[in-house]
């Protein structure tokens, strides 16, 4: 979509994406139980909660990518490394 100019910047960027959401999300996943079970929710309940976020955050990405479009012909490169305007 973005053209072979620009893969490792890209690919860059969702490396790190990833790589913070690998470190950051089961962190969070076991902030929330514990916050459940602190709050008197039985420990076989404390998942509900965050499956309900994560179901919600997999529809906003489903959504997300729904709304992808091409990139418009004026933005394409041409081989020599110019836009086409």
């Amino acid at each position: 979509m973005f053209g072979t100019r620009y893969v490792g910047a890209i690919h860059g960027r969702l490396l790190t994406a990833w790589s913070v959401a690998g470190v950051a999300g089961p962190v969070l996943v076991n902030y929330i139980r514990q916050y459940q079970i602190d709050s008197g929710v039985a420990k076989a309940d404390a998942y509900t909660v965050t499956m309900y976020i994560m179901a919600g955050l997999l529809v906003v990405g489903f959504v997300l990518n729904l709304l992808m479009k091409p990139v418009d012909q004026r933005f394409y490169m041409t081989t020599d490394g110019v836009k086409n305007e």
